[in-house]
Parts: structure tokens; sequence; C-alpha cells
């Protein structure tokens, strides 16, 4: 959902494939949305009301995620569901941001930002996913 206009056609196509791939090989869900207005909330309350309000992630695994993106006030987060958190915790996003966000939304990149961090997120979410499926 890209309320403030920040990505490509075909970053949009591109992302989505991504995201509908993980969720048909591991059920998670992932939405990525881009806003221009936290309408008066912090970051926090925003994107964790969002999360509630959308349901993302299977109710009974809570295995969602959602990357937001507020391009007015140049702030993003990636909130976790509680079925991923040990999996996708603070230390390995803040490691994502450094390396794929930051860089790439400096210079305007978002979609390429976006599509790197969550083409880690998915194979790390994959990776885990198969090892479970196997060691059952």
């Amino acid at each position: 959902n890209d309320f403030a206009g920040i990505f490509k056609p075909q970053e949009i196509k591109k992302i989505t494939e991504l995201i509908r791939k993980l969720e048909k090989t591991t059920g998670a869900e992932i939405s990525v949305v881009s806003i221009d207005s936290f309408e008066g909330k912090t970051i926090e309350e925003y994107s964790n009301e969002l999360f509630n309000e959308w349901g993302i992630g299977k109710q009974d695994r809570h295995n969602g995620l959602l990357f937001l993106i507020n391009k007015g006030q140049s702030k993003y987060r990636i909130e976790v569901g509680l079925g991923l958190e040990k999996l996708i915790g603070a230390d390995f996003i803040n490691n994502l941001f450094e390396k794929y966000v930051i860089p790439n939304f400096l210079v305007g990149k978002f979609g390429v930002g976006v599509y790197k961090a969550l083409a880690w997120i998915a194979s790390k979410i994959i990776l885990d996913f198969r090892k479970q499926a196997k060691n059952k």
C-alpha cells in the first residue's frame, strides 16, 4: 500500500511477488505501507495500531510483519508479530536498516531498500520454516 507514492510500479510488482512467495511457502504475511503522516501519533503507536487493525499474520501463529515508511518525516519501522519476534529481532532489523534501508532511502531508492531488507527477512523465515518442517 503505497499511500505516499514512493515506489515505482515495477518495484511494487517485485516486492509483491516476494511477499506472495513467502506467504505461499511459509504462511508468513508481510505488509509494506508508505504514508505521509502519523496523524498525530508516534511511529510506534501508528505501526502497532495498523498492524493489529489489519490483522497482519495468521491469527493462530502471529507470523506477520509490517514495514512502515513515513516519507514526510523520514521515519520507518518494522513491526513484528509475536510468532516471528525470536527470529526477526531488533539487532537483525537494525542491521538491515544500516546495510540496506538507510543507504538506499538517503538517495530516494525506497523500493530497492525495502526489497533488499525483505529479501533477507524472507530468506531467514524460509530457512527457519524448512528447519522446523524437517524436525517434525
